[in-house]
């Protein structure tokens, strides 16, 4: 049975949901090398995150999952500093 409004709707939440996660994905994907980037240059087992992209649970657990780090500190008080 079709059903307009339902399926534009659909077809609109569809739209958005791709147009959002295709550049979410990409940024997962960029952050990710840069990490990798960072371990190779520095050698360092630490890394000390703050700003927007440390507030990412999605992302801090890309990093951790797949990033070369042993352990991961996130700097929470810089970004409480920018909401001010």
């Amino acid at each position: 049975m079709y059903t307009p409004g339902i399926n534009a709707a659909f077809l609109y939440l569809h739209k958005n949901i791709l147009i959002s996660h295709t550049p979410y994905k990409s940024a997962e994907a960029t952050v990710l090398q840069l990490v990798n980037w960072l371990y190779k240059e520095t050698q360092e087992e630490n890394l000390c995150m703050a700003g927007g992209v440390a507030l990412n649970c999605v992302i801090n657990a890309v990093i951790r999952d797949k990033g070369p780090f042993k352990n991961i500190w996130y700097s929470l008080q810089q970004a409480m500093l920018a909401l001010r």
